[in-house]
């Protein structure tokens, strides 16, 4: 009887783990292992991490770890309001043009600069399935495309100011700020981009404005 508990418990186990995967990069909508031939993969390849990063042949080696993809420009359109107290940068901070790669809709997700089994650069790309916001060239659409206009969203390459009282001081650790300072609030310190527990890949829930609040004072 013992024996069939603790195989029991193990079976269990195993197949929890697919689940504890899901619940992070695995999955979600940053897996194109899912869509391999609409972003430039051989069939079958199994490979998650190289539609961001490559051990190996990099174009741009300073604006992330082994970044695989094309820079973008730096250029912006800022959200500006005159209850702003911090400093908005007059262009993008490195961290945003990271995640511009693919969300601003000039580069398609399929332009890599290794893609995975495939040696080199493609350009072929096929209709992507109903629910990945991608034109059949592969350009990202719908509401996760940002184009270069923030005017209408957060505030990005903005420093965290240590007087505004309606903050919180000193800034929860657990939201990332960047730059030379680190001091500025970029697309990830809100967003987790290896992770999808809280969607659309938030640091935390939203659940009673808690993410809001983690840093806003209200």
């Amino acid at each position: 009887m013992k024996f069939l508990l603790h195989a029991a418990v193990i079976v269990i186990g195993i197949l929890s783990v697919p689940a504890a995967f899901a619940a992070g990069l695995y999955g979600s909508k940053h897996d194109m292992t899912a869509i391999p031939t609409q972003v430039g993969a051989t069939p079958g390849s199994s490979s998650i991490c190289v539609y961001c990063h490559t051990p190996h042949t990099l174009l741009v080696d300073d604006i992330a770890p082994v970044w695989n993809k094309p820079p973008v420009s730096s250029y912006y359109v800022p959200y500006s309001s005159s209850t702003i107290d911090g400093s908005v940068s007059p262009t993008m901070g490195a961290t945003t043009s990271l995640c511009l790669g693919c969300h601003d809709g000039s580069i398609a997700v399929n332009v890599m600069v290794n893609p995975p089994l495939s040696g080199g650069y493609v350009t072929g790309f096929s209709a992507a399935p109903p629910g990945w916001n991608l034109t059949e060239k592969g350009y990202m659409t719908g509401s996760p495309r940002m184009d270069h206009d923030f005017s209408n969203d957060h505030p990005v390459s903005v420093s965290y100011p240590a007087s505004d009282q309606g903050l919180v001081h000193p800034p929860p650790v657990t939201f990332p700020l960047y730059g030379v300072l680190s001091n500025k609030v970029e697309c990830t310190t809100c967003h987790n981009v290896h992770d999808n527990l809280y969607q659309p890949f938030l640091r935390a829930s939203n659940d009673g404005s808690i993410l809001c609040r983690a840093c806003h004072n209200r």
